[in-house]
């Protein structure tokens, strides 16, 4: 499966104005537009759910602050619209704040990570490798996490050397062709943005719930999980 160019967002850029005018648009053409998009786009958006909720415990629970299950909700929304990169990126915010908010809680947000770092200046790599030292993540897990940050969420937020690693005979560098050639990078931004999602729902919820026992007596439960919904 590639990037569909019958998207919406294929739409507008067509529909645009030349010469550099603003687009002129009505309500009436706005709802063609999302009824064409609908018409076209349901039938994959349907594949994405299923995809999503088959790797989805059917008991599964969020604990933890509100904003870490925030993103956990906004990366399963990005997913099932298919903002592919924002899912990849929102995944790992929401594995982040996680993992933060566990250390704000036992060190407040000025509080020490290590030596010279604050839990607040700490980078995604940092509270993974503390938390893994502390015993609160797993081997596997901290893998997982790391692959989420450095293989999937790396590439398109921290893009200095894309052009010097120099182009390939479709004329794409690495990047450009995860989106619109996968065939010839050996990977698409669709498949990682399917396994950042399958990553998310299968461990987070596990994840979540043991951390926010993490410093806390057997009846210390404050009733920070929720079941948000299918």
């Amino acid at each position: 499966m590639t990037l569909r160019q019958s998207s919406l967002f294929f739409k507008l850029r067509a529909t645009g104005a030349s010469g550099g005018e603003n687009l002129r648009v009505t309500k009436e053409s706005a709802r063609k537009l999302i009824r064409e998009s609908d018409e076209i786009e349901n039938r994959e958006r349907v594949w994405r759910l299923m995809r999503m909720l088959s790797a989805q415990r059917s008991d599964w629970l969020v604990c933890g602050g509100m904003i870490q299950e925030l993103y956990f909700q906004e990366a399963r929304l990005c997913w099932v619209s298919g903002a592919y990169v924002s899912t990849i990126i929102m995944t790992q915010l929401a594995f982040e704040e996680m993992l933060r908010s566990m250390f704000r809680r036992l060190r407040a947000p000025k509080g020490v990570l290590r030596r010279g770092l604050r839990v607040d200046r700490a980078s995604f790599f940092d509270l993974i490798r503390r938390a893994k030292a502390e015993g609160w993540i797993s081997e596997t897990e901290a893998e997982t996490l790391n692959r989420i940050r450095e293989q999937f969420r790396n590439p398109y937020v921290h893009i200095k050397g894309e052009r010097q690693i120099g182009r390939r005979q479709s004329g794409l560098t690495p990047l450009e062709a995860k989106f619109l050639a996968p065939s010839v990078q050996g990977g698409s931004v669709i498949a990682e943005a399917q396994e950042a999602i399958q990553t998310l729902v299968t461990f987070f919820p596990v994840m979540s719930t043991r951390l926010s026992f993490v410093g806390l007596g057997p009846k210390d439960d404050d009733g920070s999980c929720a079941q948000p919904g299918p």
